[in-house]
């Protein structure tokens, strides 16, 4: 019943994942934790990540990914840039990969990469939260950007109060930004509630294939 694999490296390290050798991943291994420099503990964890996303391919399961801002302080921002992760969608076009965050503030950038990668999907989970406005103005792109089967939203919450709390602000940007476009004849009324469900319900269903893990 698992759905998806989760990735939230980017507080830890870059989202760079280099290609790497099995000899070379055998060799930092056999070290046994004697004398292993950063570079030796990257190219394992880029082997590693790797592996993952093969099996993950191969389950048929997404690879969500954090990206973009943190939560918290005092870490590297670049790391987390979803253009990083560029080759890892040219490399797995089997892999389908559920980008977390919008990006935030690289959102444009992913709205590009979701636009042009057919196994690449924009998750905007947390960023009404972090700034309605720049969820809004985000989605008002996206809209027009991004083909819309590839815009979802969740929660990412650890409580249900803070569950409860993004939903609200979910909604609110949603329906803000979807009600400008049907003021402004860029959609009608009804395809705004169609890409309101498919947002908070049916893009997920189908990325997660609900249907089959019997949920």
């Amino acid at each position: 019943r698992v759905v998806c694999i989760k990735v939230g490296v980017a507080y830890e390290r870059t989202l760079e994942f280099g290609k790497v050798t099995e000899g070379e991943v055998k060799k930092v291994f056999s070290m046994a934790g004697k004398g292993i420099s950063p570079s030796d503990e990257k190219r394992f964890e880029d082997y590693i990540f790797r592996m993952i996303v093969e099996k993950a391919a191969e389950k048929d399961l997404p690879i969500q990914i954090h990206t973009g801002m943190h939560a918290g302080s005092g870490n590297i921002l670049a790391n987390s840039n979803p253009l990083l992760l560029n080759n890892l969608f040219l490399e797995y076009p089997d892999a389908r990969f559920d980008i977390f965050h919008g990006g935030y503030p690289f959102s444009r950038e992913l709205g590009v990469l979701a636009k042009n990668f057919p196994n690449v999907y924009l998750n905007f989970c947390w960023l009404p939260v972090i700034s309605p406005t720049a969820a809004k103005n985000c989605l008002d792109e996206w809209i027009e950007l991004v083909p819309n089967n590839k815009l979802l939203w969740g929660g990412d919450c650890l409580r249900v109060e803070s569950a409860y709390g993004s939903v609200l602000f979910a909604k609110q940007v949603v329906s803000e930004a979807l009600a400008e476009k049907v003021e402004k004849g860029y959609l009608g009324e009804a395809d705004a509630v169609d890409l309101a469900k498919k947002i908070f319900r049916e893009n997920a269903w189908e990325l997660f294939n609900l249907d089959q893990r019997g949920h």
